[in-house]
């Protein structure tokens, strides 16, 4: 069963609507008022005073830093990401599929769900739905379009009974998310069975196995410690397990290299200026790892707090010499910024609350003060929002064909009732066994659609917060988050692409001479 709903306010917003509550000061008055005391009061009487108060994870008091709303870089921002967002907003689809296990000749039965903007509401923008069957050759097999109302629209496929048994996959889409990354369409994996076909068997019995790495941030630089995780992917496109080593150009090791869960793990490293690291497998097979920059930013970030996330920045020599931003957005939408200086420290640490942000892929970036982002690091915010669904059936036994009435009740995690719109869909539990770490309607919608590749079993991602649980999905995020923010498209169509670092009356020369010779890309 799927389902979606308006979005819960949460306890802040709640208290931006009752406000300052005057007669209460009034009847139980402070004996005596200092003038920081007076001070305190009257900004809480201010209009939505409460929305900038949050409690963090150290028990204090922790206020953003309100000064940076008519900050320059703030400003234009703000302004850049509104002119984008207005002109290239985000639209998602899900289709919820009566079951995930087909035999040939059977129908596969599907509900579409579209939708836009930060908080998923029903897109109207999108009128019709492409649905694709494609199979394991990724060739199209079956092509359908269908009316999308009010952000619904349903529809069916035929198997075709002459298809041999494999692994074939649902894609959908609308005609407005082909402007986009088509890495972001909607997709599903789902198997096909035919008694009558042969499965073929590879006769190549060796398993390449495809290596990648990730440091934390974008790119590992000289002189700064950074976790680097990385992803083992077979030539059968399946995660895979691997031991070995890191050793720099002399053979010595320097970071241990395991597989902890879906094929990544991560290793610790403070690369040297020059020195070129490889990936050292058991079986002896080789991987080089990216070269570290020798001017750049570290962040790494905890986020194994319910309450809050845990930020520390390093920079190089040449880089704490000027502020940094850090902003945070989830959905095209900013919900933190924080303007920091190194000063005499080697870094820079802070705590972001998750008060008052909602469940999703949260993207935090660095910018210096010249609008230069330089670093991103995506995590999730899981608020545990979801909808508590309860069923109940009018009888305990049934006879064949008989009439089955199901009652459904609907409520969020307090316990109050929720207004939304449900597809159910009823299988034999005999046949078909569920898999209860499948995707579903929250895990698409909140993480998948944000990020780039497969995620096996993306449901046990969201089953608990229990801290193994938690760094799970946090490894999957260094692996596979790959930001859906695109600075570079925002820059080029905004007056924030002027970046005067690059000018000839720039402050730090060394600086600059660098950047100028490594065009210091932001992260893809």
């Amino acid at each position: 069963m799927e389902a979606i709903s308006k979005k819960r306010k949460s306890d802040w917003q709640l208290l931006d609507e009752i406000g300052y509550n005057e007669k209460f000061w009034e009847d139980n008055p402070i004996v005596k008022r200092t003038p920081v005391e007076n001070e305190v009061i009257s900004s809480f009487e201010k209009d939505k005073a409460f929305g900038s108060i949050f409690l963090n994870s150290r028990e204090q008091i922790t206020f953003q830093q309100s000064d940076l709303v008519n900050d320059p870089l703030i400003k234009d921002l703000n302004t850049a990401v509104i002119d984008y967002n207005n002109y290239n907003p985000v639209e998602k689809v899900y289709l919820h599929t009566d079951k995930d296990l087909f035999s040939v000749g059977e129908t596969i039965w599907y509900s579409g769900y579209t939708v836009l903007g930060a908080f998923h509401q029903y897109s109207l923008a999108s009128g019709v739905l492409h649905v694709d069957l494609i199979n394991p050759k990724n060739r199209i097999l079956v092509s359908q379009t269908h009316a999308i109302g009010q952000g619904r629209s349903s529809g069916s496929i035929d198997i075709p009974k002459n298809l041999p048994s494999g692994n074939y996959k649902l894609r959908a889409y609308t005609q407005w998310m082909r402007n986009f990354d088509h890495d972001f369409f909607f997709t599903k994996k789902i198997t096909i069975l035919n008694g009558a076909s042969k499965t073929p068997i590879s006769s190549n019995s060796e398993v390449e196995i495809d290596l990648q790495f990730f440091p934390e941030g974008g790119y590992s630089v000289a002189g700064l410690a950074g976790k680097i995780a990385f992803k083992a992917i077979g030539n059968d496109g399946l995660d895979k397990d691997i031991k070995g080593k890191v050793v720099n150009s002399k053979g010595k090791s320097v970071a241990p290299l395991n597989t902890l869960d879906r094929g990544a793990g991560f290793f610790q490293l403070v690369p040297e200026k020059g020195e070129q690291y490889m990936a050292v497998l058991d079986n002896g097979v080789q991987y080089p790892l990216p070269k570290a920059m020798e001017i750049g930013y570290s962040m790494t970030v905890n986020n194994t707090s319910e309450k809050s996330v845990r930020v520390k920045v390093q920079g190089s020599d040449e880089l704490r010499r000027q502020a940094f931003y850090v902003v945070g957005h989830i959905n095209n939408r900013k919900y933190y910024k924080g303007k920091f200086e190194f000063s005499d420290k080697e870094f820079v640490d802070f705590e972001i609350p998750k008060n008052g942000i909602p469940s999703g892929v949260m993207t935090l970036t660095l910018f210096d003060q010249y609008k230069k982002p330089w670093c991103e690091r995506a995590l999730f915010v899981n608020n545990q929002e979801e909808l508590v669904i309860t069923t109940r059936v009018d009888k305990k036994a049934f006879i064949k064909r008989d009439k089955v009435t199901v009652g459904i009740h609907v409520t969020d995690v307090f316990g109050n009732p929720i207004a939304t719109e449900l597809s159910m869909a009823v299988t034999d539990a005999n046949q078909v066994e569920k898999n209860k770490g499948a995707g579903n309607i929250l895990t698409h919608l909140l993480l998948q659609s944000d990020l780039k590749g497969h995620i096996s079993n993306p449901g046990l991602l969201f089953k608990d917060q229990e801290n193994a649980t938690v760094q799970r999905l946090d490894l999957v995020m260094l692996t596979h988050g790959w930001r859906k923010f695109p600075w570079q498209e925002i820059k080029a169509e905004s007056n924030f692409s002027k970046n005067s670092i690059l000018q000839k009356d720039c402050q730090y020369p060394e600086l600059r001479k660098h950047l100028l010779a490594n065009h210091c890309p932001m992260l893809h």
